[in-house]
């Protein structure tokens, strides 16, 4: 029975916890925020895209690129 009241605890907890997430990450959609969510970016898309073609000519190796982006 106590096994039980813990287990209905946490669980109310964990949908506690998700429903204050989704309540913070509509209100930063709502202010217009939103772009800034999560990891920023290590490069625009335009220069991916210049590096990228680097790689398909040969001029720059393909770990090379992982590198800069910070990918193992």
């Amino acid at each position: 029975m106590i096994i039980e009241l813990y287990a209905a605890m946490a669980q109310a907890e964990i949908e506690k916890k998700e429903k204050h997430q989704r309540e913070g990450i509509d209100a930063k959609k709502n202010r217009g925020e939103w772009d800034d969510y999560g990891c920023p970016a290590i490069m625009s898309q335009k220069e991916f895209l210049e590096h990228y073609e680097k790689v398909l000519s040969g001029e720059l190796r393909p770990f090379e690129l992982m590198k800069q982006l910070g990918i193992n």
